[in-house]
Order: structure tokens, then sequence, then C-alpha cells
């Protein structure tokens, strides 16, 4: 069987007639060939006509799965050019829900994580919260060197956040107002993308199919598939009248 299917395989290269022009230069042209072998498995052309007929539709079929990729590919600028516009897909996502004003929060950096990895960044958070309300504690409390206490009790998330803000003042109560403020803010909105994670998923690709026109693809497809259909038809009608009607049919 092995033996059968590769000299038939060879024997569709050999004597392919479309394969030169239905494979672009980036494209495999052995998986062209491996999908040409199978046909040629399926029906067994018994001369050039039949060859031809079955070569045809393998080319056919190897157009529909390029017309597949062609729509992905437009799928993927659409999700591109939503990932974009960050701020504006997360509010979207959940409109009643999430109200989403820090800029520096990019969907993306979400979405790109797995399940395991959602969890461990919600437990992240989690404990940075539990840190602020902590160094909140010891603000309130004063005390000697109560500012250095505080921030040494800030996990990275915050700590980076607040060396990153020109703005902020590095004393006791510029912590205090960040930790307040800006910090607790930042907490929040980030657990509630990791919360919605699955809304600006449903939302980005819907803002990405929404972006591109169907219609072309659809007219295209149709026209692939009446071609099949009438090469088909062509094939088994020729193997019936030659009396060399195969399984496949």
């Amino acid at each position: 069987m092995e033996k059968t299917y590769q000299l038939r395989r060879l024997n569709a290269v050999k004597h392919g007639i479309l394969s030169k022009e239905a494979v672009l230069p980036h494209e495999s042209r052995e998986e062209f060939e491996d999908l040409l072998t199978q046909y040629e498995a399926d029906f067994v052309p018994a001369n050039a006509t039949e060859r031809t007929l079955v070569e045809e539709l393998a080319s056919i079929v190897w157009r529909k799965k390029r017309l597949l990729k062609a729509e992905n590919a437009k799928i993927n600028n659409g999700l591109a050019n939503a990932l974009n516009l960050s701020q504006r897909l997360l509010n979207s996502s959940a409109p009643l829900s999430l109200h989403i004003e820090d800029e520096k929060i990019e969907a993306r950096e979400f979405l790109k994580l797995s399940t395991k990895e959602l969890e461990e960044k919600r437990k992240e958070m989690e404990s940075e919260e539990q840190k602020r309300q902590l160094a909140e504690e010891i603000l309130s409390q004063g005390g000697r060197n109560c500012t250095k206490r505080a921030s040494e009790c800030l996990g990275d998330f915050l700590l980076n956040l607040w060396y990153s803000d020109e703005y902020a003042q590095y004393d006791r109560h510029g912590l205090s107002k960040f930790l307040s403020g800006k910090g607790k803010t930042a907490i929040e909105q980030t657990m509630a993308v990791i919360n919605h994670v699955t809304e600006v998923k449903e939302q980005a690709l819907g803002n990405a199919i929404n972006q591109v026109n169907f219609d072309s693809f659809a007219r295209y497809e149709a026209h692939l598939d009446r071609k099949y259909e009438r090469t088909l038809a062509m094939l088994i009608k020729l193997k019936s009248l030659s009396g060399n009607v195969s399984p496949a049919s």
C-alpha cells in the first residue's frame, strides 16, 4: 500500500499540468503534491484527460485553502487595529462594568496570557492590594521611618508605578497620596481587566470581523464550489463512459 501511494505521488508530480500555475512561489509545492497524490489515489486516473481533471480538483481545493488563509490574514489585521486602540477596546468590551482610564493598560498583555498565567496575575494583584493596605496602615500609625517601612512592604507592581510617576513626592504625604489614589486605581483597573478577559477577547474578535468585507470572499468561494462540482461531474461522467468508475465516485 505504501509503495503504491509513493508511485502515485511520483506519477502526480510527473504528469502535473496545473501544479506550476497553482502553487505560488512562497507556497509549499510538496504540500500541494501531497494533496494531488491523495486525489490520484481516490480517483485512479486512467489517462491524460482524467489526470487533468483530478489535478483540477486538487488545485480548486488548494485555492480554497488559500482563501481561508487570506480570510484569516484580514481578521488578524483587524485584530491588530483593535488592539492598537486598547483603552477603547477595553471599555467597549463590558461598557457597564469597565471604566479604564489608564492608557498604559494594554489589552494584548492580558489576552496573550494562558489560563494559568492569568490566574497567577490575579493572585499577584490580590497580593499587591494586601501590601497596599498594610502600607497605608503603617503610614496611618506614623512613627519613626514610617515612610521607609511602608515602602519596603510594597510589591514590585506598586513600587515601579510609584517610582515611574514624575510628579510623585517621595515622602510620607506623597506615598499616602499615591497609595489611596493612583496605586489603588491601578490595582482595581488591572483586576477589572483580568475579570473580563473573555469579554475583551470576544469584543476584539468582533471588532476585527466587523472590519472585513466578506462579500468578495463569499463570491470567490461560491465560484470555486461551482467549479469543483462541474469538474467532479465531468470526471465521474468520463470514467463512467469508459467503464472505469473508481470507488471514490
